[in-house]
């Protein structure tokens, strides 16, 4: 055992050379470093922590720690490097909150302080791994990136919608700063290591929304959803059940000839229609499958017409109208419509073939064509396309506008 006493300069580096005292140390030998406010106080000067090198400026040390829980009752995280403990210490109480250090096991560790160990709200600590040989610590890493202890823990999160492709829901947390730090996760029921499905990004106010959930769940799927913060603390669970998206197709635009807009959908959803983007006025579909709305003058050429339908389960996707512009003609051949493809013709140019399911409103085709003829049209991702499922399908101007002009409808079966 020797001690050294080099003193710090004024912008706080500091040298030694041992050679007077021992003369050359193996690389193998373990340097002890420590800082005192005074040497004058002896036994009684503040001392900082320690720190541990071997003596050999080529030597390795341990990976840094990280740090990836962080609430007054657990701090965790990783650690690269094996056969190592990590001591995690309190810079805002100036004391170490592990001070025999928690194993690492399978690159993971964990702390679970009590008493006047626990960290407070708001504490900073950071956290240090150290080699351990024949039950002494020996060298130690550089310090993790430090994290602010965080008490906040959530209330469990509220469900609204419980669809295949979108769930959504309500977080109770009025603060925008605890908003800003916690994230809904959603999981399947079964899974016991909840393995999130989807997450809905860090909150921006008391409600929330995954969509789509990727891919789609399945109607009667039980799952999960919780809150949890960026310190690792998580709120209860709630469970839910996947529901079909009943929402409607998007209802039709037939005749625009008259300031009587007029087109069909499914009765009893609200039809909203929109000229040139702005709101034109509702209707709600009666029991013959019409609607119409009274948009003030006869839509001129090139005014866009957009009508979307509302029920209690969502609201569709937009059908369109570019009022002027050619109009495809689409014809589905009905020995073509199988669970793998869906098969016709369109005798206009660059056309988008679109299509969606009766059954959910889901979006099912998606389907460019570039020349004029035959095609066969694949299903997108997760659409689940079952023998019975009714289709309806239209052609899109493909021309990067949105809003442009659709054909008719053309209604098929799954085969």
């Amino acid at each position: 055992m020797w001690s050294a006493w080099p003193r710090s300069g004024f912008l706080g580096h500091w040298s030694l050379d041992w050679t007077s005292y021992v003369g050359a140390l193996p690389s193998t030998a373990i340097v002890v470093f420590e800082v005192f406010d005074s040497l004058v106080q002896n036994d009684l000067a503040a001392s900082s922590c320690l720190s541990a090198r071997y003596a050999d400026i080529l030597a390795t040390k341990p990976a840094a720690p990280v740090i990836e829980k962080y609430i007054p009752a657990e701090i965790g995280g990783t650690e690269a490097t094996n056969n190592t403990a990590v001591v995690v210490h309190d810079i805002t109480k100036q004391q170490d909150v592990n001070p025999a250090g928690a194993t690492v096991t399978a690159n993971s560790w964990d702390v679970k302080p009590t008493g006047s160990e626990k960290p407070d709200n708001g504490d900073e600590i950071y956290a240090v791994a150290w080699t351990v040989n024949n039950g002494r610590f020996g060298v130690n890493s550089d310090q993790s990136t430090p994290k602010k202890v965080d008490a906040l823990v959530p209330p469990a999160p509220t469900i609204t919608k419980r669809f295949p492709a979108d769930i959504a829901g309500g977080e109770n947390l009025p603060q925008q700063s605890d908003q800003m730090v916690t994230t809904i996760y959603i999981a399947k029921e079964s899974d016991m290591a909840r393995t999130p499905v989807g997450n809905s990004g860090h909150l921006t106010g008391m409600t929330w929304e995954i969509n789509p959930v990727t891919p789609p769940r399945t109607p009667g799927e039980l799952m999960v959803a919780w809150a949890q913060t960026d310190a690792g603390a998580k709120s209860l669970e709630t469970t839910f059940t996947i529901v079909s998206a009943d929402k409607p197709i998007p209802p039709s635009i037939g005749n625009w000839s008259d300031p009587n807009v007029q087109g069909s959908g499914w009765s009893g959803t609200t039809v909203e229609l929109f000229l040139n983007d702005q709101s034109m006025g509702t209707n709600v579909v009666n029991a013959s499958r019409s609607w119409t709305v009274n948009v003030g003058t006869t839509p001129a050429t090139g005014d866009h017409l957009k009508a979307v339908a509302t029920n209690v389960d969502g609201t569709s996707d937009p059908y369109t109208i570019t009022v002027g512009s050619p109009r495809a003609q689409l014809v589905m051949d009905d020995t073509a419509i199988t669970t793998a493809s869906a098969g016709g013709t369109v005798d206009t140019d660059n056309q988008m073939i679109l299509a969606w399911r009766q059954s959910d409103g889901l979006l099912v085709v998606q389907y460019p064509v570039g020349t004029a003829g035959a095609f066969t049209a694949t299903y997108l991702s997760g659409s689940n396309i079952q023998s019975g499922d009714l289709l309806m399908f239209t052609s899109q101007t493909n021309d990067g506008d949105p809003e442009a002009m659709m054909s008719t409808y053309q209604g098929q079966q799954v085969t």
